[in-house]
């Protein structure tokens, strides 16, 4: 009876360590998405250049120490933003705080288009890409048949910036507390005042260029998780 037992752990052992060498051989491998929610990158700008709707180069900015941009895409190639169109002689773009020149030109249309007078033609921005900075990387546990997943997501409260700062990125605490500090400054002031109208051009200010790192939590059946990977 004992040597019957002994066999049978055995046997378990040997079963046990079959099935977890292929999770074993998966550990090493860098996980792209879990159940469709997918890894985030944060990339560091190596550069940001300037240049004319037909591609050529026309400046370059350097100073990028601060500046990340986030993405869903492993090894992100160069891109090109074009400079949106407007129908407001004074609206604003972020491509102007790296270079100052460029300026916003009528059209016979009604519409703007941001121009460089200094290099007489209309323009776009080009952002190069370093490295990766920080990876958000999907994980997962199973407890009863259930697979628990968290993730990080990025929110865009205010309008959403190809470029980020550092000082704008928040963690969903940070902004939580954010938002109860402008409730309280908010909390009894005459809608119809000045005081209100400039809480309200402050806040908007400050939510415009701010990014949300979020972390979420979802649950599906064992069966139903799927683990991709980043090809080697």
């Amino acid at each position: 009876m004992k040597r019957k037992q002994t066999k049978h752990v055995l046997l378990s052992a040997v079963l046990l360590g079959t099935m977890m060498f292929p999770f074993a051989s998966c550990a090493a491998k860098e996980v792209a998405s879990v159940s469709g929610r997918e890894t985030l990158y944060q990339y560091q700008i190596d550069e940001i250049w300037l240049v004319a709707d037909f591609g050529k180069k026309l400046e370059t900015y350097t100073d990028c120490k601060e500046l990340t941009y986030f993405s869903e895409t492993r090894a992100l190639d160069n891109m090109t933003f074009a400079s949106p169109s407007s129908y407001i002689k004074d609206e604003s773009w972020w491509g102007k705080e790296y270079f100052p020149e460029i300026e916003l030109k009528a059209e016979e249309y009604g519409a703007y288009n941001w121009y460089s007078q200094k290099h007489h033609c209309y323009v776009d921005v080009l952002v190069t890409f370093e490295k990766v900075k920080t990876t958000y990387t999907p994980s997962y546990t199973i407890k009863n048949d259930l697979a628990e997943i968290t993730f990080t997501e990025v929110q865009y409260p205010g309008t959403k910036l190809d470029i980020c700062k550092n000082e704008n990125i928040l963690t969903y605490k940070e902004y939580e507390a954010f938002l109860q500090k402008k409730s309280r400054e908010f909390a009894g002031v005459d809608v119809n005042s000045n005081e209100y109208e400039n809480l309200v051009e402050k806040y908007e200010k400050q939510t415009k260029n701010m990014v949300v790192l979020k972390t979420q939590c979802m649950v599906v059946t064992a069966m139903a998780l799927t683990v991709e990977y980043v090809p080697q």
